[in-house]
């Protein structure tokens, strides 16, 4: 037997950068590195029953796709990167940048890694894209291969909807590939179990506090995409300064100590 592939952007899972695997960059305080996200405050669905950790540890044995499902900025990529390093983090990790490399790794499949598929709409494509015959020679390999996804609502609805009888059923090969999937849904609000681990962590870091303290945003939102929000209406007076005249900002703001502008 010939030596290994070697694939491009393979590490270790405990080495991943979370950042490069899709994390947003946090709310900046003016006195804090951004170096590293922000403490990581565990959800209901990391230790739950069915959910993510235990479906991670399924998979671990014989291979396995794990998708989590949830809306914009609650959290869903930085849950899945702390439950595959807490679970996985010997393992080592692939982060395709296309359906056509995914493919290739049929040829060879990788034992013990971890493919990591953020944003899996990017991935899906009908026929062209990901398909379910690729994804069950990976999942199906001596390996195991454990595939982590994520994907808004609005894709997972849309690609599993059945067509009425005599209509067309452009998301047939989407909805394959989704019919593998062990399915966890992220909320986009904190139960009060998690907005109290919010509030232990907020002793350790300041950013978590930044958004325990602003009510306009759940707290994940206000960590990532709320201050993305807040920058582009900052910076739109420069930009199109007649529009922003007229303009309102956003109907909640960091807190004082929380710039517009990183």
């Amino acid at each position: 037997m010939g030596p290994e592939p070697v694939f491009p952007g393979r590490l270790r899972v405990a080495d991943a950068d979370p950042y490069r695997l899709g994390v947003h960059r946090a709310i900046q305080l003016p006195d804090l590195e951004d170096t590293t996200p922000p403490v990581y405050v565990e959800r209901d669905i990391d230790q739950a029953r069915n959910g993510v950790r235990d479906r991670l540890r399924a998979a671990a044995g014989w291979g396995g796709f794990v998708l989590l499902v949830g809306g914009s900025s609650v959290g869903k990529t930085r849950c899945a990167v702390e439950a595959v390093k807490a679970e996985l983090g010997d393992w080592r990790l692939i982060h395709p940048a296309s359906a056509a490399q995914i493919t290739a790794l049929t040829g060879t499949p990788p034992a013990r890694t971890v493919l990591w598929l953020d944003e899996l709409q990017n991935y899906l494509g009908g026929e062209h894209g990901l398909t379910a015959g690729v994804l069950r020679a990976l999942l199906d390999a001596v390996g195991p291969v454990v595939v982590v996804g994520t994907l808004w609502p609005e894709y997972y609805r849309r690609f599993t909807a059945l067509p009425k009888p005599g209509e067309p059923d452009p998301y047939r090969w989407e909805r394959d590939v989704l019919r593998l999937a062990a399915v966890v849904d992220v909320d986009d609000r904190f139960s009060p179990a998690e907005q109290a681990r919010a509030r232990h962590a907020a002793i350790q870091d300041r950013r978590i506090q930044a958004g325990l303290d602003n009510s306009g945003y759940g707290l994940t939102q206000t960590l990532a995409a709320a201050p993305e929000l807040l920058r582009r209406w900052t910076s739109a007076h420069t930009d199109h300064p007649y529009a922003w005249a007229g303009s309102s900002p956003p109907r909640s703001t960091p807190p004082a100590s929380a710039p517009a502008h990183p």
